[in-house]
């Protein structure tokens, strides 16, 4: 009960992910992808949630850095590894090499992301490598591809997300931006891509 009191309110929005996020994998799993996009969306906002209300409070600890590597596991890692290997990958072996490569390497990420944090330089705030979400919109946008136009990009979509892997832990420095409006434009822009693919 201590540990439990010890908790910020941060951190209990991050844990409402892991629930999320595991519906969101059972629905892949039981063969209902659009409906778990939409549950995995819900789980996008837990994960921004907490980062704001860590802020806003004052609540950043390094329990709630790894609580949230932790949630990003399932929120990014896992759902995106499933969602390529069964319905956009068009190879066994080939879908498996990629799977791996995301998985191990996005381990890896948020790893180091736990332990450095952001980098600070100039007056702005930076990732180093990309983001674990980045293999997580990919994926997101070759579904919708495939869905619409009935094409198979497997291979393109696997071979970019290798790509995305290598540059998760890279020394390549990314802008660090929490622009409200953008979140807005891009959570509808999946919503309206989801609702139509269907």
């Amino acid at each position: 009960m201590k540990l439990l009191k010890q908790l910020s309110y941060a951190d209990y929005l991050t844990l409402l992910t892991f629930p999320t996020s595991l519906a969101a994998i059972y629905l892949l799993i039981i063969g209902k992808p659009f409906m778990a996009i939409n549950v995995s969306l819900i789980a996008l906002v837990l994960d921004l949630s907490d980062g704001f209300v860590a802020k806003k409070f004052n609540q950043k600890s390094s329990m709630g850095s790894l609580l949230d590597a932790h949630a990003d596991v399932f929120t990014y890692l896992i759902f995106t590894c499933l969602l390529f290997f069964v319905y956009i990958s068009q190879n066994f072996f080939f879908g498996l090499v990629v799977v791996l490569v995301v998985f191990i390497f996005g381990i890896l990420r948020l790893t180091r992301y736990a332990t450095e944090g952001l980098i600070k330089q100039y007056g702005h705030k930076y990732y180093k490598g990309c983001p674990v979400y980045y293999p997580y919109f990919s994926a997101l946008f070759f579904f919708f591809i495939i869905q619409i136009t009935g094409s198979f990009a497997g291979y393109i979509a696997g071979s970019i997300l290798i790509l995305l892997s290598f540059l998760m832990i890279s020394e390549y420095k990314i802008r660090h931006i929490r622009n409200l409006n953008v979140i807005v434009i891009l959570f509808t822009s999946i919503f309206i891509l989801n609702w139509y693919a269907h």
